[in-house]
């Protein structure tokens, strides 16, 4: 009858063992879902952040591309402009052929 006693003890020390590793790895891995939860939470929060940046991008680009393409347009327009003048006075300062019959 004193084995009995002894092998109760022995299960009940082991259990308790075993109950105090799975409450030890139940809190890791809670701990663990609450980071990975946390570094979605972020993830998503940057995300939509750059959702946001690329929505107020594909609305200003239009207005830049227009600025940009009037700059280069009056700057080709002045070089344009420029060198016809310059021909001109360069067609002005040249006498007039005169026709022979």
């Amino acid at each position: 009858m004193n084995d009995k006693p002894n092998i109760n003890t022995k299960f009940n020390f082991v259990l308790l063992v075993f109950l105090g590793l799975l409450c030890w790895e139940t809190h890791s891995l809670d701990k663990r879902i609450r980071q990975q939860t946390s570094m979605y939470a972020d993830s998503q929060r940057v995300v939509t952040d750059l959702q946001m940046m690329m929505e107020s991008f594909v609305e200003l680009a239009p207005q830049e591309m227009e600025s940009i393409a009037r700059k280069a347009g009056r700057e080709e327009s002045i070089k344009v402009l420029q060198e016809f003048a310059s021909n001109f006075k360069k067609l002005n300062e040249q006498p007039l052929p005169t026709t022979e019959d």
